[in-house]
């Protein structure tokens, strides 16, 4: 009698085993496959504001060379304030430096534009040529 208690438990024991373990193995590699995906997107969506950035400064130059800077200016305000907020978002990295370095010239850009400098042109040119690209 104690054997056939011992076999059962022996037995369900190993079916157990069989049946956790590949189950285990899939989740284990689905989770992997969803963190790499998770990373991907999250890449992805960095890329794309970026790029929106990217955008904003090349409006910006474009009503620079228009001499539209009343207009220039509106657009340079919005443009650095979102990119505050994005890089602040970001981990301390390169990407947060570089757009650190975008940001150091805010002032100068947005007092030229407020005067109407022709010299802002110079300043917003050099924002775009070297911004972030990712």
């Amino acid at each position: 009698m104690r054997n056939k208690i011992l076999s059962y438990l022996a037995v369900g024991l190993v079916s157990f085993l069989a049946g956790w373990y590949p189950q285990h193995s899939e989740r284990s590699q689905a989770e992997s496959e969803l963190n790499a995906t998770s990373k991907k997107l999250q890449d992805a969506g960095r890329s794309l504001e970026l790029a929106h950035f990217r955008n904003r400064a090349g409006m910006l130059w474009e009503q620079v060379e228009r001499a539209d800077y009343g207009a220039a200016g509106e657009v340079a305000s919005k443009l650095f304030t979102e990119l505050r907020t994005f890089a602040n978002s970001l981990p301390a990295g390169e990407l947060r430096q570089r757009l650190e370095g975008s940001l150091g010239n805010r002032d100068a850009i947005t007092a030229a534009l407020a005067k109407a400098d022709p010299a802002s042109k110079g300043l917003v040119r050099d924002l775009f040529r070297n911004f972030p690209e990712n």
